[in-house]
């Protein structure tokens, strides 16, 4: 069995699942090994947990399992790397679904007559899709997670659910209040998987709010409107249920493991985000690394940096000096296309290899992104700038409003592309960076999936007409009038 061995963070989630590790030692524990045995220490169904997370559900449901049905003593981690791999297939399912419905590249090909295909254009289009979902998202840089406690499979499923379900609802033209609270509770568990998931939630209530300026009806308007204010007071609970420690060590290390690090006077720089310059010999240090020269963790040091620090004041300053946010940025890049942290060992101590070893098994994705992928800031903002593009002039190109509405969802996505990138920057330094870039990998390869997608289809549907065309010349037809019967929308109809 390969996983991800523990960093410290398991302790969030298998409380819920009223576990513990059956190892003693810290080395057998921690980053070396995966462990697939825990030991079960109450009634997992009736025990509850400090850490609030959507991945509770998956923790939940397969201690569960294996406390009734297999062992009340010993949890078995491959239990809930299959609740993962089965709620993976079912977002899966979901956004084939929704990529099936959507006549969001009929824009890109004006010859395209949707009525000449059956059951509304859906065929077999999703199958453009298919191979590059399988090339991408089930990459072990991703599927690693699942023989995990993280919270991460979280964040992957919810979000690929939340695509395919607003996808879905789009081209039903809404006519389903179950559709759309399908879509609004996707989006839910998505923001719930962690505090940085909260970043999704303007762009969710920002589209909420445009599908409020269709008149489908009061009912419908009204569950909208508090499917939104969901959203928003999820948003704002999730943080402010965030322990107050977990803050704290985000804005140490915001600053002291981000901003001042590689400056050449860490001292000017505390000054300007008005906190005490005796605090330099910090630049550079991990909140939770051992021998610090200074102890973080008591109230002087809590009136002194904490009360003071804010995420604001580190967004301003990082304005203020673009040229370094710009080196922060590229850092991001060059260190941010690997979504799994490689400090932390994908192999059973019983199988021989060296502590913390690396898994490259079904990789091919991932090692592409790593040694191959563009990862220059300029390439980065070109390829935001075309893609931004390519959606404005399809939007305008649109004549209806339900299409219209399935680019503004693509542009939602794309918007929160760069958010992506910067929060963790903004809000953790360098601090297990890998694992806060998930967010952003996960955003970058499904706008690269349907990027790919609608080109395979656009590509294979004018080889089709091509083909179609020559055979009438073959044939003596050359002359015959073009049947709109005779095109491609995402499947192949030839009457």
């Amino acid at each position: 069995m390969i996983g991800l061995a523990d960093n410290g963070d398991f302790g969030r989630m298998i409380r819920w699942g009223a576990l513990n590790h059956v190892e003693g030692e810290r080395d057998d524990i921690y980053f070396n090994w995966v462990n697939r045995e825990y030991k079960f220490v109450a009634n997992p169904t009736t025990t509850r947990g400090l850490w609030l997370s959507s991945e509770v559900v998956f923790v939940k449901i397969a201690a569960a399992i294996g406390y009734r049905f297999v062992s009340d003593q010993l949890f078995d981690l491959r239990i809930l790397g299959l609740i993962h791999i089965l709620a993976f297939l079912l977002s899966f399912w979901i956004l084939m679904r929704g990529l099936a419905t959507t006549r969001a590249d009929t824009q890109l090909r004006p010859h395209t007559d949707l009525r000449s295909v059956p059951s509304g254009g859906t065929g077999f289009s999703y199958m453009f899709f298919v191979p590059w979902f399988v090339l991408i998202f089930c990459d072990l840089n991703y599927t690693i997670y699942f023989h995990s406690f993280y919270t991460e499979p979280a964040t992957l499923i919810f979000l690929l659910a939340t695509v395919g379900s607003g996808l879905y609802l789009l081209k039903q033209k809404r006519e389903s209040i179950a559709n759309l609270l399908l879509f609004f509770a996707c989006a839910w568990l998505l923001v719930g998987a962690k505090t940085q998931n909260v970043i999704f939630a303007p762009a969710i209530a920002l589209f909420g709010l445009r599908l409020l300026q269709l008149d489908r009806g009061l009912r419908r308007r009204i569950v909208t409107l508090a499917c939104v204010l969901v959203v928003t007071l999820l948003s704002l609970a999730e943080y402010a249920l965030t322990p107050v420690t977990l803050k704290n060590s985000s804005k140490y290390n915001a600053v002291f493991f981000g901003a001042l690090m590689g400056t050449t006077d860490p001292r000017r720089d505390l000054i300007d985000l008005g906190v005490s310059e005796e605090y330099s010999a910090l630049a550079g240090t991990n909140f939770h690394q051992p021998g610090l020269p200074l102890y973080v963790k008591n109230g002087e040091f809590e009136e002194g940096y904490y009360r003071k620090i804010s995420f604001r004041k580190i967004f301003y300053f990082y304005l203020m000096r673009p040229g370094r946010f710009l080196d922060k940025i590229q850092e991001s890049l060059d260190r941010g296309y690997i979504p799994r942290p490689e400090y932390a060992g994908n192999f059973e101590k019983a199988s021989g290899e060296k502590p913390g070893g690396q898994s490259r098994r079904w990789n091919f994705w991932g090692l592409f992104k790593k040694n191959y992928f563009p990862k220059s800031v300029w390439f980065f903002a070109v390829y935001l700038i075309a893609t931004a593009t390519l959606i404005f002039v399809a939007w305008r190109r649109s004549d209806e409003a339900d299409q219209k509405l399935v680019w503004e969802f693509y542009f939602a996505l794309w918007m929160t592309i760069p958010i992506t990138l910067v929060t963790p920057l903004l809000g953790d330094g360098f601090s297990d960076f890998e694992r806060h870039m998930f967010s952003f990998n996960v955003l970058m390869d499904l706008s690269l999936l349907l990027l790919f997608g609608h080109l395979t289809a656009y590509t294979f549907g004018s080889l089709i007409r091509r083909l179609i065309k020559r055979s009438w010349s073959l044939g003596g037809y050359a002359n015959r009038p073009h049947d709109s019967s005779f095109t491609y929308s995402r499947g192949v109809h030839l009457k």
